[in-house]
């Protein structure tokens, strides 16, 4: 979790002479970011797991908008849901106790606990602030390709969706009649109209 500038702190990383001074101070930097990290290894495991819980949040987020996630089989579906509902009750738990464990050590230490070269709990504040404005622009996005349908709709009218009326069972009239001039009179009445002629 160390950042660039944080690193660069340390100058006999960067040097060239290799002298059993320059060791020494390796040793010595080495044993104090150990007993840092042991110190604080609380902080840091809330850290890495709030981290990994954010991240799995914006995948979920990119898998729910996308539609082939509804021709899943085998349960997938049911499963994701009910991972996302897991995260979404977890993870305001562990923000809120990062939040707190962090801000309770800088009142300890009378400083701010950095994670690569900033302090945690801008870089919380910051990510969130991005995080509202890329969900406030795809919706806005959303609202103006609608509007832009509308206005589509309005000028050039829509297409009607409902379906074509089923035929009746049955034969119609004009059927029948059709039927019967090609099949022609029936033997009954050919038989009565010529007993009657004579």
């Amino acid at each position: 979790l160390y950042g660039v500038n944080q690193k660069k702190e340390f100058r006999p990383a960067f040097s060239d002479e290799f002298t059993d001074d320059s060791l020494s101070a390796h040793e010595s930097e080495l044993d104090r970011m150990r007993g840092f990290y042991a110190d604080n290894v609380e902080v840091f495991k809330l850290v890495e797991k709030r981290e990994t819980m954010w991240k799995q949040k914006l995948e979920m987020e990119a898998r729910a908008n996308d539609p082939n996630r509804l021709k899943n089989r085998g349960g997938k579906l049911l499963q994701e849901q009910r991972q996302e509902q897991k995260l979404m009750k977890e993870f305001p738990k562990v923000e809120k106790k990062l939040k707190q464990t962090v801000t309770q050590w800088e009142e300890d230490h009378c400083r701010r606990f950095i994670v690569f070269d900033k302090p945690y709990l801008d870089e919380l504040e910051n990510q969130l602030a991005n995080y509202n404005l890329m969900k406030e622009q795809e919706k806005m996005k959303k609202q103006q390709s609608k509007a832009e349908i509308t206005l589509l709709e309005m000028k050039y009218g829509t297409k009607s969706h409902t379906p074509p009326k089923r035929k009746a069972l049955g034969t119609t009239s004009n059927e029948r009649a059709t039927k019967v001039r090609r099949v022609g009179p029936s033997p009954l009445v050919k038989s009565t109209t010529t007993s009657g002629s004579s």
